[in-house]
């Protein structure tokens, strides 16, 4: 019994005595042969371990990171990482690695101190590098030392003791209400209002908006759910799993949105039948896509949101900045924070408080204006309790 595992990984069999046999190339003889380690044990995971010691030899083990440069070990941490992340987020470790380490790359891993990182981060900001990108990158780097640390190529990691850049966060940009109203009349009768409608009143990711899907629209109960996202991969755009495993939803709909997209859906169907008279159908039920059926991407949104915020005439938002909009106005609305979190898809409450203690400092203000008029105006005083009875004060 063999088990085939990837090219470098090695290959693991089961020996007639009941012993585990693991091989790994090492090379090539000089009549082309490959050149083979062997290793023994009494377990599969045994005969893992120990192939693992046998890579690690071979990169030098610790004494190898004379050899081994940072530059490598980046690549060997984002070979590693690549399986298990979305392709744009895997991509975004790569860029801001190689964007920010240029001049560590060449450097081996044994002589990068905590000292030469933290003059590294100096760098970074006397060069104009802003904070928040300095923070993102600095968890990156001690990342890879870690999995340096864990693969035995270092003793201990240099960058464990790098202070996070300290700085305040950017006020996020959203609209009031005022503008809310104004955008939505200027982008009235667009072929994408139903789109930004649904943004500005649901806080969905534009991922999301682009991978809803008719059978994700309940309009018997009221409900959308939130089941995929539709963003960059490797060979194009792709329709993946969403952000976390909260973001996996179901959101409750107004009326008024199910009003629109009940309209919106009977004008799909419609130009669907045309676009079927003279062309072959594209689509798989998106929602919002090309006439032909086809997907659109995030760039089209930006477009045409670009547009109908010159015709609205008011501050220039992204596609997430509606999503903030939303969610600001929900919180100012009175919704509780716990259930904003929930209907955002957010991992954790405490992300959105986080996200938006500056709104949540505005209520907190507004609270304590209540208790004083509460205090002061007997009519607001609360139920008296006298002995056993509870009294209404008299009107």
């Amino acid at each position: 019994m063999s088990t085939r595992r990837s090219p470098g990984e090695g290959s693991i069999s089961r020996r007639p005595d009941g012993r585990w046999l693991g091989q790994l190339v090492t090379g090539r003889t000089a009549g082309g042969h490959p050149r083979r380690r062997t290793v023994y044990g009494r377990t599969k995971g045994e005969v893992l371990r120990k192939l693992d010691a046998v890579k690690i030899e071979l990169h030098g083990g610790i004494d190898g990171g004379r050899r081994l440069t940072f530059g490598q070990l980046t690549e060997l941490w984002l070979a590693n990482r690549k399986a298990g992340l979305k392709w744009g987020t895997w991509k975004a470790y790569s860029r801001t690695l190689k964007k920010h380490g240029r001049a560590l790359w060449r450097r081996p891993l044994v002589a990068i101190r905590p000292l030469d990182l933290d003059a590294h981060l100096h760098e970074l900001e006397r060069a104009g590098v802003p904070p928040a990108a300095r923070a993102t990158y600095r968890e990156r780097i001690r990342q890879v030392f870690r999995y340096a640390v864990a693969k035995r190529l270092l003793t201990f990691s240099p960058a464990d003791s790098l202070e996070l850049p300290k700085y305040r966060p950017s006020t996020r940009r959203t609209w009031e209400r005022t503008e809310v109203k104004a955008f939505l009349a200027a982008a009235r009768g667009h072929w994408l209002y139903p789109l930004f409608h649904l943004a500005l009143t649901t806080g969905l990711r534009p991922g999301e908006l682009l991978a809803l899907r008719w059978t994700d629209v309940d309009f018997d109960q009221g409900v959308l759910t939130v089941r995929h996202t539709w963003g960059p991969g490797a060979n194009g755009q792709v329709l993946g799993e969403p952000k976390t495993a909260r973001s996996k939803r179901r959101i409750p709909l107004s009326s008024d949105v199910l009003d629109i997209l009940t309209a919106w859906h009977t004008a799909w169907i419609q130009e669907r039948i045309v676009v079927e008279g003279v062309e072959e159908w594209r689509g798989s039920e998106f929602v919002f896509s090309w006439p032909t059926g086809n997907p659109m991407s995030a760039d089209t949104l930006a477009r045409e949101l670009d547009r109908l915020i010159a015709a609205a005439e008011v501050p220039r938002l992204t596609m997430h900045g509606l999503r903030h909009t939303y969610a600001t106005l929900a919180l100012r609305a009175g919704l509780p924070v716990q259930v904003l979190s929930e209907r955002l898809g957010h991992t954790r409450t405490s992300l959105t408080l986080d996200i938006y203690v500056g709104v949540l400092a505005e209520q907190r203000e507004a609270a304590a204006y209540s208790m004083t008029r509460l205090l002061s105006e007997p009519d607001a005083a609360p139920m008296q309790h006298s002995g056993e009875t509870r009294q209404a004060p008299p009107n």
